[in-house]
């Protein structure tokens, strides 16, 4: 299976009021963290969708801007799956921190028969961490042109089309799921950079 890996880096900032991909935790920043992480699942190439690419120019890899700003999450997978030749993509949110290289390892091993995997904890899917098969593209393209920019919507669709299977994430392993959207999410020994 040939597959790549998509960090999706967000755009605007407008709920952290800084670039949630630089802000620091334990001594490296989250994009450092998800980049040192997906190298060692050994991907054919990560790419890095961010809303203003000239931020992350200088972490060494392919960074695609959105082909139509202000879609969210789901702009920036419709922009990854127009610059890769991958089957299969892995896609995970710049703003998960806890996200570890042994999690993103057993989600790959869930692929099988050209489906991808999404996720589910607590009942619902999370659909910025989960493996999307490159002919679900058609599905986001329709979404956008309605105006629905929901991942989650995008997920239920594409689990319907059975375009990927559910993975029942064990409850143990939930808090890999944390996001930050806020300030206030951020823990102590976290710094955002100079805004």
């Amino acid at each position: 299976m040939l597959w790549s890996a998509a960090i999706l880096a967000g755009g605007r900032a407008s709920r952290m009021g800084c670039d949630k991909g630089l802000i620091r935790f334990g001594g490296l920043t989250l994009m450092e963290r998800l980049v040192t992480s997906l190298e060692a699942l050994d991907p054919e190439e990560i790419v890095i969708a961010a809303g203003a690419p000239e931020r992350y120019e200088t972490f060494g890899r392919r960074v695609v801007g959105d082909r139509v700003p202000g879609r969210g999450p789901l702009g920036g997978l419709d922009a990854v799956f127009d610059a890769t030749n991958a089957d299969i993509v892995l896609v995970v949110a710049v703003d998960m921190p806890y996200l570890d290289t042994g999690l993103l390892k057993d989600l790959v091993s869930q692929a099988k028969d050209g489906a991808g995997v999404v996720p589910e904890v607590n009942g619902q899917l999370e659909p910025l961490v989960a493996l999307y098969p490159r002919r679900a593209a058609p599905l986001v393209r329709t979404q956008i042109r309605h105006g629905d920019f929901s991942m989650r919507g995008f997920a239920t669709a594409a689990v319907h089309a059975r375009l990927v299977h559910v993975w029942a994430v064990d409850e143990s392993r939930h808090r890999y799921f944390t996001n930050w959207n806020h300030p206030w999410d951020l823990p102590a020994e976290a710094a955002r950079p100079n805004v």
